[in-house]
């Protein structure tokens, strides 16, 4: 046999070897994909079992051009315990990539959290993300928290998820009224600006009374905004202004609507028996009157 013929051989042995190694592999990471498909089928917070995540920069790794390296943690006893699982670095195509976070975030919505930073800027996966949970706004990339789209779409669902929103669209009208709609509480995350609009306030203040805590100190002393608050949630007399606290007919919506809302009255209305009486019809525990206005009631 002539050195030609060997080094041909030799060459034919390599090359179906380098096959059939690719073949195991590929097989393997199909298994794995499928497996992991179903999981976050199931529960998208599987996801982070897996540690799904981009390895750009990992040492001694062949540059693949459109590849993406992703490390799996791949249970092998048989009772697939996670705990005494080992770490194997598989290669997952993009699409496969795409279609396991899509998956989980689909059934969880927070599963967003474990994706790629890649994939965190994808606004299919984001929106689907936010739709299935608002508060998925939060891993969305800073990039996707400033989309109109998306934002309207997270604060629809969860109105909390303002929170996560760029400034610029906490600061936004139509998407704050949106979100105070669903939650009165997003207020809290509202700009300085919004959180003294009569407008917004009212809506979030009819939708949670206790909203009135983070509307302006300006909006806490309107007399209106205020009754709306107390007549929804009497315990927001405690975000009152203390001059309407002292005002007779807030506070006595507001013990009617709850007799706890006593505590935050002035102390001139603590002592009035009309409103204590209603206060005590509503939950407020007669024992801890004073013995004058026990006396009084009885």
């Amino acid at each position: 046999m002539t050195y030609k013929d060997k080094y041909l051989k030799y060459k034919i042995k390599y090359f179906n070897l380098i096959n059939q190694l690719a073949g195991k592999i590929n097989n393997k990471i199909d298994n794995e994909y499928e497996t992991m498909l179903t999981n976050v089928k199931i529960n998208g917070t599987e996801l982070e079992k897996y540690l799904v995540k981009y390895m750009p920069n990992m040492p001694n790794m062949p540059k693949m051009p459109n590849k993406v390296y992703t490390l799996i943690k791949i249970p092998y006893d048989i009772n697939n315990n996670y705990e005494k699982s080992k770490l194997e670095l598989l290669l997952l195509s993009e699409t496969q990539e795409i279609n396991i976070v899509s998956a989980a975030v689909n059934q969880n919505g927070l599963a967003l959290k474990f994706a790629s930073p890649n994939l965190q800027e994808n606004i299919t996966i984001v929106t689907t993300a936010v739709n299935q949970n608002g508060l998925a706004l939060e891993f969305a990339s800073p990039n996707l928290r400033n989309n109109i789209t998306i934002v309207t779409t997270a604060v629809n669902q969860n109105g909390l998820a303002l929170k996560f929103a760029s400034l610029d669209l906490r600061d936004d009208i139509t998407i704050v009224t949106a979100a105070v709609n669903q939650n009165g509480l997003a207020l809290e995350f509202a700009s300085p600006n919004l959180q003294d609009d009569i407008t917004i306030v009212t809506a979030a203040v009819n939708q949670n009374g206790l909203a009135l805590e983070f509307a302006s100190p300006n909006l806490q002393d309107d007399i209106t905004i205020v009754t709306t608050a107390v007549k929804q949630n009497g315990l927001a007399l405690k975000f009152a202004s203390p001059n309407l606290q002292e005002n007779i007919t807030i506070v006595t919506a507001a013990v009617n609507q709850n007799g706890l809302a006593l505590e935050f009255a002035s102390p001139n209305l603590q002592e009035n028996i009309t409103i204590v009486t209603a206060a005590v019809t509503n939950r407020y525990p007669f024992k801890d009157l004073s013995n004058k206005l026990k006396k009084i009631i009885i």
